[in-house]
Parts: C-alpha cells; structure tokens; sequence
C-alpha cells in the first residue's frame, strides 16, 4: 500500500476532477432554470460566503475567483482525506463522504451565505439537486481515486 501523503495527492488530484465534474453537473441544473438564483447555487453559496466573511456588500469578480478556487480546493482536501484514511476507496465511501458534505453544507455554510441563500436553498427542489450533485461528487471520487487502488489479495494464513 502506498503511503498515506502519496494516497492524499492522489486523493486529491482526483477530487479536483470530481469536483468539475460536479461543477458541470450544477451548472446544468442551473441552465435548466430549475433554480431562482443568479449564478449556479456552488458558484453563488461560496461566492456568498466568501463576501461574507470579507465584509462585502457586493460580489465583484474577484470574490468570484476566490470563492472558485476554495470550492476546488475543498473538493480536494475531501477527497485526499478519504484516500489516505482507508485501504480502499471505493464509489460507496465516497458516496458517504458527498453525503456528509451535504449535511455540512446545509448546516453550516448555507446559513453563512445570508438570507437570499438560505431562502432560495431551502426549498424542497434545491435540497434534491444539492444532494444530487454531492452524490455525483462523492461516486465520482470513489470511482475515480479507486482506479489508483491495488487489488487486494486476500493472502492464505500460515
């Protein structure tokens, strides 16, 4: 088995791959219309609470790009943490780890984006599309950061 820093870069590296993939994902739901937000709910939440905790009224183009590269950033650690803390990452553990993200997501940060967040994420349609694209996120890490994994071989006892 490979070390547990190697296992996180690789971890890692796949996260930011699933954590585009889920972008895309957002941001068709979002073209569908099927939200009243401006900007697609990642983009707008992290947006949000970067400005937030910036003490902004507004959100210029660069809290944009801030807040975009922390929604990366984050989908990495996730990812490299599940990586490195088991000896195999498999699409259902990182099904849990999109679901607990979700939780985290509705308890902490979307209260954190202000009022209009909260408001527009709390209905029943947003809950079913941000659990929908947690869970691409999570089998998306799953499938993608176990294509690194050895196969296990079950080893006779002497």
């Amino acid at each position: 088995m490979r070390p547990a820093n190697e296992r996180f870069w690789i971890g890692a590296a796949w996260g930011l791959a699933a954590t585009a993939i889920m972008s895309v994902v957002m941001v068709l739901i979002w073209a569908t219309g099927t939200t009243t937000m401006q900007e697609p709910i990642p983009l707008s939440l992290a947006a949000r609470v970067v400005g937030r905790v910036m003490h902004l009224r507004n959100i210029t183009a660069g809290v944009v790009v801030i807040a975009t590269i922390i929604h990366f950033a984050y989908g990495a650690l996730w990812s490299g943490l599940l990586a490195a803390s088991t000896p195999r990452v498999t699409w259902w553990k990182g099904m849990v780890v999109g679901l607990g993200l979700w939780l985290i997501m509705l308890v902490f940060f979307l209260p954190l984006a202000g009022g209009e967040a909260f408001q527009v994420a709390t209905s029943g349609l947003a809950w079913l599309w941000s659990l929908l694209v947690h869970l691409v996120y999570g089998v998306s890490i799953g499938l993608l950061a176990g294509r690194h994994e050895p196969e296990l071989i079950d080893e006779p006892i002497a």
